[in-house]
């Protein structure tokens, strides 16, 4: 029962989403419907009505009704990335076509009027040949492209289905992922990357993929502060009260660090294995030598041998990561989180699609407050350094 309510609410929130890109939106020159995505997140009466936007958008374009670029929209920096409205409600009229150019005049023909006259000749059929003229009748068997055609066009008229986990019918056009642009350590691993389909942009990834690991390559090799400011922005609704907890874990790991390794964590340096081992120890995250060896294999996602302050973060935290992660999908939890995720290993590639993943309704005020914090605490560093080699 409970299902059933959870997707005829999604069917609601589609259908109003459609009506709303109708009434904020403007007709392209192909007819369809399209509004900034920054138009619809401040639109009062979108504001009030969704439980989460993104996630209506993404549910909607995985029925084929509606496009945009990418996986993820975020408010500020996509204010101005269209939403497209490719199927238009049903109470509403469908959109018009393109606007066709008037045909041409008809050119006087600088033949002879003799020739001009000439009846146009049939060409004579060759026998033992199959004519293309008799394929085209209606008791004529059609050929194997006539199928394909015939399948297509019939396609793009049915309706989408209602099912949460189905693909949609409509021809929509194609679109590629925007990628990140890596830095010089990620580029030396980068990979030719196949744009998403519907049902990868919707589904649980079931594995590490190369796109996510250039990601989060392109933000591991910066410094421990940089990787904290991002986590918090990826959890800073997850953390609730305890969202200055990882920027205090930040300046302890870069002490432990310099103790350790003689300073050697700027730029994403971190420590080897068995220096986090005891790091993880004295922070309260007890386990055995087995668990914590696993554990930590597991979020070496790049396989460097050394675990930067951002995989630390997503060891300390897995068990809080997992949780969003499946609350996201909304699918169960395969995992045991009972005992805060110790001893669970092969777990590394959902922790880093959570990661990220910005969570919805993160404004820029929320962005701009985290980025002030994690200066303040640089500036604080800073100047208790230059104290302590005075």
């Amino acid at each position: 029962m409970a299902a059933l309510e959870h997707q005829n609410k999604i069917d609601e929130e589609v259908a109003e989403i459609q009506r709303d890109i109708l009434r904020l939106g403007t007709r392209n020159a192909e007819g369809h419907y399209v509004v900034k995505y920054g138009v619809l997140f401040d639109d009062p009466k979108v504001e009030q009505y969704y439980e989460a936007l993104l996630g209506t958008l993404k549910a909607a374009k995985k029925r084929g009704i509606l496009n945009f670029k990418g996986q993820m929209l975020l408010k500020g920096p996509h204010d101005n990335e269209p939403v497209t409205l490719l199927v238009p409600p049903g109470d509403s009229p469908a959109p018009a076509p393109p606007a066709t150019p008037p045909p041409s005049p008809p050119v006087a023909s600088m033949a002879p009027a003799s020739i001009r006259e000439t009846p146009e000749r049939t060409p004579p059929v060759v026998s033992g040949a199959t004519s293309e003229a008799a394929s085209c009748s209606p008791k004529a068997k059609p050929s194997g492209a006539a199928k394909a055609a015939a399948s297509v066009e019939s396609s793009t008229t049915e309706t989408p289905s209602t099912s949460k986990y189905s693909t949609s019918k409509y021809d929509t056009p194609p679109w590629t992922e925007s990628r990140p642009k890596p830095s010089a350590f990620a580029r030396s691993r980068r990979s030719e990357i196949k744009p998403k389909t519907l049902e990868e942009l919707m589904d649980p990834p079931t594995g590490p993929t190369e796109e996510n690991n250039l990601k989060f390559d392109a933000i591991n090799v910066q410094d421990p502060d940089a990787q904290c400011q991002f986590f918090l922005r990826s959890f800073i609704f997850a953390l609730k009260d305890e969202w200055k907890e990882p920027s205090r874990l930040c300046k302890e790991f870069k002490k432990f660090s310099e103790n350790e390794t003689g300073g050697n964590c700027g730029g994403g340096g971190g420590m080897n294995h068995i220096q986090a081992s005891g790091f993880l120890q004295r922070h309260g995250k007890t386990r055995t030598a087995a668990e914590r060896n696993s554990e930590l294999a597991d979020v070496d996602i790049n396989r460097d041998g050394r675990i930067s302050f951002l995989e630390y973060l997503m060891l300390h935290y897995k068990a809080m990561i997992l949780t969003e992660f499946y609350k996201r999908y909304e699918i169960d939890g395969v995992e045991d989180l009972t005992n805060d995720g110790i001893g669970i290993t092969g777990v590394g590639y959902k922790l880093v699609d959570e990661l990220l993943s910005m969570p919805a309704g993160l404004s820029p005020q929320i962005e701009a407050a985290l980025e002030e914090f994690t200066e303040s605490q640089r500036a604080r560093e800073a100047r208790i350094k230059e104290l302590q080699d005075k």
